[in-house]
């Protein structure tokens, strides 16, 4: 009885393993999540980047403008950062602050702090948002 048990399931181990009738569909299986999961990281990565290259591009439009313009006021400066979010919402803009300092040589100098709150389209952690955040010194002009 045992040995016809035995050659049972020696001959179900032949069988499988010339039948691969379904091999491709248990390969696609394990691979897609893999696939689909290391794809949605690369996409989030890739926004992450580009929104902090624009945030940084904006800031320093900004404060461009706050050097350049003589007149330039903090609304001025706040209202250059947000024309200068091209695919960014400037409603996500959480804090933006310009500070002014007079310096002993009559020179003023202002520092512009701004944060972003980006938010992820796929919850892969259990943050659902980062906050990019960058603050600029620069000269004005007399």
């Amino acid at each position: 009885m045992r040995k016809m048990a035995l050659q049972y399931w020696i001959n179900r181990a032949r069988l499988c393993r010339a039948d691969s009738a379904g091999t491709a569909a248990v390969e696609f299986a394990f691979v897609v999540p893999v696939f689909i999961a290391l794809t949605m990281a690369a996409i989030e990565f890739s926004r992450v980047v580009y929104s902090k290259a624009e945030f940084e591009y904006a800031i320093y439009n900004a404060t461009r403008h706050g050097m350049v313009t003589r007149a330039a006021n903090t609304d001025q400066i706040k209202k250059s950062l947000s024309d200068n979010l091209i695919l960014l919402d400037p409603a996500k803009l959480s804090t933006v602050t310009v500070s002014e300092v007079v310096n002993a040589d009559k020179s003023r100098t202002a520092t512009l702090t701004a944060a972003y709150q980006f938010e992820f389209l796929v919850p892969i952690t259990e943050h659902a948002s980062v906050t990019l955040s960058k603050s600029v010194s620069f000269l004005r002009v007399q």
